[in-house]
């Protein structure tokens, strides 16, 4: 006796498939959102970059007019008091303060920027007797800022605890190497060029041992003072620079 039997198909579903597909969609999806955010992330930092460089950049230009300025405004002044008295009494008090200095003790670098002082002091001394009295209020003017440099006993701090003080008469400086003009006044600091030696500079500040030094073309940084001298004439920058 053969007893029939109906044959069932087997049962499939669709389910499964459909549960791992949704499971990778929302995994992809979320990976999407991760990334998205990662560069929502990288997009802040970058502007807060630029707006950072953007402040600097103001910084940098706002300082740059300021130092132009003084440097017009001592120049007038030097005009203005150099009369034979007024011209007597800087180079006077010039000399004192050098004497004061010279008693005291001193490292080689500094021993070399009091030499450019006493340089400047006899250039002063030599415009006088000439009825110079311009150049000579210049350059005693200039051997006292060097002076007060010298005798600022908070140059040998930290970097961190130094202030940038500004030389009231810009001088003129040249490299006597090859020089790496600094964003900020420490070795570690970005290098924004490589002065060549024999190049030109205007001192406007100082800050421990480096000036902060101006170009021709209007760039601003610093230079360590080891690697600069004093012009005994005020000769105007040249561009001689590379990047």
């Amino acid at each position: 006796m053969v007893i029939g039997c109906a044959y069932q198909e087997p049962m499939h579903t669709t389910e499964p498939v459909i549960e791992a597909s949704s499971a990778y969609n929302e995994i992809a999806i979320l990976q999407l959102h991760d990334e998205i955010k990662r560069l929502q992330d990288l997009i802040k930092k970058k502007d807060n970059v630029i707006r950072q460089q953007h402040a600097y950049q103001q910084s940098q230009d706002k300082e740059q007019q300021e130092a132009s300025s003084e440097v017009a405004r001592a120049q007038t002044r030097l005009h203005r008091l150099a009369t034979k008295p007024s011209t007597a009494s800087t180079i006077a008090e010039a000399e004192v303060a050098m004497e004061s200095l010279k008693r005291t003790q001193i490292s080689d670098t500094s021993q070399a920027l009091q030499q450019q002082a006493q340089n400047l002091l006899d250039a002063a001394l030599a415009s006088y007797r000439q009825d110079n009295y311009v150049a000579a209020m210049n350059y005693a003017s200039q051997a006292q800022e060097f002076i007060n440099m010298l005798a600022d006993q908070n140059r040998q701090e930290s970097y961190y605890n130094r202030k940038t003080v500004p030389i009231h008469v810009p001088f003129v400086l040249q490299t006597i190497t090859d020089v790496n003009l600094r964003q900020n006044p420490h070795g570690n600091a970005k290098i924004l060029n490589i002065l060549e030696k024999g190049y030109i500079l205007v001192a406007n500040a100082y800050r421990g041992n480096w000036f902060r030094v101006q170009t021709e073309d209007g760039r601003q940084g610093w230079v360590l003072n080891a690697l600069v001298k004093i012009l005994g004439d005020q000769q105007k920058p040249r561009e001689t620079a590379r990047e």
